[in-house]
């Protein structure tokens, strides 16, 4: 059959297209991970922000602006009073994109909701554990997925007892942000990194007592990145698992064949 012909688009029309495809290529390629490191309560206050921020840029613009100043106006606001929430969300910045940060936001915004409706449904089942062998079966140990799901769980029950080996780990990459050629890693938030560089400008000595609060507030910090990175990774595994075991049942029921199409 000749293939259909694709409607005409307006240049408005266009527009937002391209824009929400390169604000998503940024999700899929960067954003998604990032936001699923995130604590829950984080990503609340981002998605109050990010509100914000849509409807404040919406704001800077009149509604009647012709479409070639309208978009050309919008693709080189920088929008510089929310800038912080760029960087914390690590949008790229005007001179790295092409196309409006509004885009950004809306699907930046699209992606929490996501990850949070993910967080609050997921559960395990007495059924998972079977599943989970099949699939693990199905690929080998020596798969990359396989390696990486055993190693997330690995991760998450040192983190939940709480090992010596994660308080370690932890110790020392605190202690090497206060070394002269220190950078914010991702798992600390800006404020936080702020307050340590800062003491060491001022040659204050890093505090190293779970007695202190900024000591706590990092290593709260730390627990949760790697948390709600191995937790979103086993996640995956999971749901992937619980797919694999979905299409088998299906094959048997259908005579280990194709569905005759009616």
């Amino acid at each position: 059959m000749p293939k259909k012909p694709k409607q005409h688009q307006t240049p408005w029309i266009r527009w937002n297209t391209e824009g929400m495809e390169a604000a998503q290529e940024f999700i899929l390629r960067d954003g998604k991970r990032l936001l699923q490191t995130k604590s829950t309560e984080d990503l609340k206050v981002f998605r109050t922000r990010l509100h914000e921020a849509l409807e404040d840029f919406k704001n800077l613009f009149p509604r009647d602006l012709p479409h070639d100043e309208g978009t050309t106006r919008r693709n080189a606001e920088a929008h510089a009073k929310y800038q912080w929430l760029q960087l914390d969300l690590g949008i790229p910045g005007p001179s790295n994109r092409t196309y409006s940060v509004h885009f950004y936001y809306g699907k930046v915004l699209g992606c929490i909701n996501n990850t949070l409706k993910k967080r609050a449904d997921f559960r395990r089942f007495p059924p998972d554990n079977k599943k989970i062998n099949a699939l693990i079966k199905h690929l080998g140990n020596d798969d990359p997925d396989v390696k990486s799901f055993l190693l997330a769980e690995n991760h998450l029950r040192k983190i939940n007892e709480k090992s010596p080996c994660v308080i370690v780990a932890f110790q020392t990459a605190y202690s090497n942000l206060s070394l002269p050629n220190a950078e914010q890693p991702p798992w600390l938030h800006r404020a936080s990194f702020k307050s340590i560089r800062d003491n060491a400008r001022d040659r204050i000595p890093m505090p190293l007592s779970d007695h202190d609060g900024l000591y706590n507030d990092c290593l709260r910090q730390f627990n949760d990145f790697f948390y709600n990175l191995h937790s979103h990774q086993e996640m995956s595994f999971y749901e992937r698992a619980r797919i694999f075991a979905n299409s088998r049942l299906a094959n048997k029921s259908n005579g280990g064949g194709p569905q005759a199409k009616n």
